[in-house]
């Protein structure tokens, strides 16, 4: 059985009808979160930025491979 395009167009408005009015929805993170409530009450400010640096011991930048030439390419920029 072959549908007409009346019944086509009728299903069409329809769906869209269906997707386009689902009425009130709920925001699903609304709920209590103990753990983060307690983080976020205790979180103090960091201060942090270039001067508190360091660099690696020299046995760390060989043991990992490929880092050493990064490491060397930072330091020559720093030093510059």
């Amino acid at each position: 059985m072959a549908f007409t395009a009346n019944e086509i167009a009728s299903v069409a408005n329809a769906s869209t009808d269906f997707y386009f009015n689902r009425g009130e929805t709920f925001k699903q993170s609304v709920q209590q979160r103990p753990l983060l409530s307690i983080m976020e009450g205790a979180k103090k400010t960091f201060p942090g930025g270039k001067g508190n640096l360091r660099k690696p011991p020299p046995a760390c930048r060989m043991a990992t491979p490929g880092v050493g030439s990064v490491l060397q390419a930072a330091e020559s920029t720093i030093a510059s």
